[in-house]
């Protein structure tokens, strides 16, 4: 058996001659530190995703298309700058937030559907 260092807190340990950690709170300390900042802002952007949707999922009892003031969604904290998906349909830009669709319309109201019912 050899005797070498733990990547993470270098503590000597002994075993096999290829282990790189002591236990796993090391391998798990290691990771978190080598591979949580690369997550980090794809975390952010899905906990805003997920937090317009239900944001959307409040306004929309139903399956019907409905017309909420862009003010009461901005109110609540919906963040129009995040979005899954974009489509043109004639002269409507339609944003969608997984599967709720939404337009912004000149006049400062948003409509949106369910399931991307748009006419």
């Amino acid at each position: 058996m050899t005797m070498h260092k733990c990547i993470q807190c270098k503590r000597v340990m002994t075993g096999r001659s290829d282990k790189k950690f002591c236990d796993d709170g090391c391998r798990n300390s290691y990771h978190n530190r080598r591979y949580g900042r690369k997550t980090m802002s794809i975390k952010q952007v899905n906990s805003i995703l997920r937090k317009n949707r239900r944001i959307l999922q409040v306004f929309i009892p139903g399956k019907e298309v409905i017309q909420v003031p862009k003010r009461s969604l901005e109110s609540k904290g919906f963040d129009f700058r995040f979005f899954t998906g974009m489509e043109q349909k004639g002269k409507k830009t339609l944003m969608y937030c997984y599967d709720v669709g939404y337009t912004i319309a000149e006049d400062g109201l948003c409509e949106m559907a369910r399931n991307m019912t748009f006419k």
